[in-house]
């Protein structure tokens, strides 16, 4: 899948510019446009603590904004949206 490259070149990219020991959150986008849900179940095996997020659906939308607010919290910053 072509997602793959695009990690590879995000997690480059963050390398390159000093961040790429910072926590991250993963996050697949889009998940209401997969048809074969075999894939998605195979995400959830493959990337441990990745979310799937689908804006139409508002599928873990809710969940993304907390895992945020988590980290804020554990770093002592506020969040505002």
């Amino acid at each position: 899948h072509a997602f793959r490259e695009h990690m590879l070149v995000v997690r480059e990219t963050l390398e390159s510019l000093g961040a790429g020991e910072k926590p991250t959150l993963l996050a697949f986008n889009k998940v209401d446009a997969v048809e074969d849900k075999d894939v998605l179940h195979a995400l959830d095996i493959e990337y441990p603590g990745s979310l799937q997020v689908s804006a139409i659906s508002g599928l873990n939308v809710r969940q993304i904004l907390v895992r945020m607010q988590e980290f804020c919290d554990s770093v002592n910053t506020t969040m505002t949206f």
